[in-house]
Formats: C-alpha cells, sequence, structure tokens
C-alpha cells in the first residue's frame, strides 16, 4: 500500500530532503488558519487520489482567504464525487517555483533499484528528457545524471526562474539513493520538486514500500 502523503515526507525529512510548508485540514477555517500562518499564494490538494491533476483535485495559484475557503468547499465535493470515505482533508502547501524535476526510483529485473532524474512538469511530454542509473550510485553519478539531459541548458535560468544550483540537486539525488538503499522502497516519485536559484524544495512524493 502506498504510504500517505505524511508518513512519505517524514521519510523524506528524515534524508534531509526539503519539504514545502504544508498542513492537513478538515474544515474551511482551519484552511484559512493554515493559509494565513505559511503565507499566500497556496495550493490546495483533496487527499485520497494517487493522480490528483487527472481528478480535478488540484487548485493552485490562490491567492485570497476568501479563495482558499472557496477551493476547500470545491475538493470536498471533488471527494465526494468520487464516493471517498468523507474522512479524506485536504492539503494547504505553500506555492513553490521554478523548473519542475523529477525524481524517481524503480526496481528493474535486471539492475535491481533504478534512480532516474528528468524534467517535469509539461517538460515530460514536450521532451520526455530522463537519465537513469542503477543504484548505488557516487557523486560523479549525481553529477553525470544532471549533465546529461539533453535540455539541462534550462537549469541555466529560464524567464523569471533564476538559474539553478545544480550541486544542490546532485545532493538531493544522493539523498534518495541513500534512502531508496536504507528505506523499505520498492518504488518512489517526487512530483514534482522544484528548483529556483537556490531554492529546491519537493511539492508532492509517492513511496510503494517492498513486500
Amino acid at each position: 500500500m502506498i504510504l500517505t502523503l505524511p508518513e512519505a515526507e517524514k521519510i523524506l525529512r528524515k534524508y534531509g530532503i526539503p519539504f514545502a510548508d504544508e498542513a492537513l485540514v478538515n474544515s474551511r477555517q482551519a484552511a484559512i488558519t493554515i493559509a494565513s500562518q505559511i503565507g499566500l499564494p497556496v495550493v490546495m490538494k483533496a487527499h485520497g487520489f494517487v493522480h490528483k491533476t487527472e481528478h480535478g483535485a488540484v487548485k493552485v495559484n490562490i491567492s485570497t482567504l476568501e479563495a482558499v475557503a472557496d477551493a476547500f468547499d470545491a475538493l470536498k465535493v471533488v471527494q465526494k464525487s468520487k464516493k471517498l470515505t468523507g474522512s479524506e482533508g485536504v492539503l494547504v502547501q505553500k506555492q513553490a517555483e521554478g523548473v519542475e524535476l523529477i525524481i524517481g526510483v524503480t526496481e528493474n529485473d535486471q539492475f535491481g533499484k533504478v534512480i532516474s532524474f528528468g524534467l517535469g512538469g509539461i517538460f515530460v511530454e514536450l521532451f520526455n528528457d530522463v537519465s537513469f542509473r542503477a543504484l548505488p550510485i557516487t557523486p560523479y553519478d549525481a553529477k553525470e545524471m544532471v549533465k546529461g539531459l539533453k535540455y539541462a541548458k534550462i537549469l541555466d535560468g529560464y524567464r523569471k526562474i533564476k538559474p539553478v544550483n545544480t550541486k544542490k540537486i546532485e545532493k538531493i539525488i544522493l539523498a534518495v539513493a541513500s534512502l531508496a538503499q536504507k528505506e523499505n522502497v520498492k518504488e518512489m516519485d517526487i512530483n514534482p520538486l522544484f528548483a529556483n536559484g537556490d531554492s529546491i524544495v519537493a511539492a508532492d512524493v509517492r513511496i510503494l514500500p517492498g513486500d
């Protein structure tokens, strides 16, 4: 069974992988309170979905407290329409900006555990630009995974996005590799990982434990 987001997030933080400020809420007022505390704009996500975007379970660029309340109501309607139990909360998360990246771990019959790194967001569909290495990996491997992307130059800066600190990305790739080897992980995806200058933060993660 896939870990809950709080469980998965706890594991990431254990290995020094930064995660966006967030909290799970169960009422409109709690959503407003958390949004006020972490600061606008925020992203809100309905729990209970593996692929939230496909179900309309994500609201982004929420920049007023009135919009926070409206988004909470709308996401509860989405949950109800999918006949969830009703106990699932709504996640309020500080909105991150930057180049969207993906780091994943899968098991391969030939190579064992394999780590992947690539461009995320719209770039996944446009470029399918991903590099792979079998675990374990070295710092040199992590560096080559970043440099090896066909469109790695986007990390040098893009529109309003600052040039990305690639050394920090390499450290996060190594941290994920360590996590995958030391924890009971069969599959894992950090998607998206936002990178903007020195700021690199995960906004969502999925971890499937091994048997």
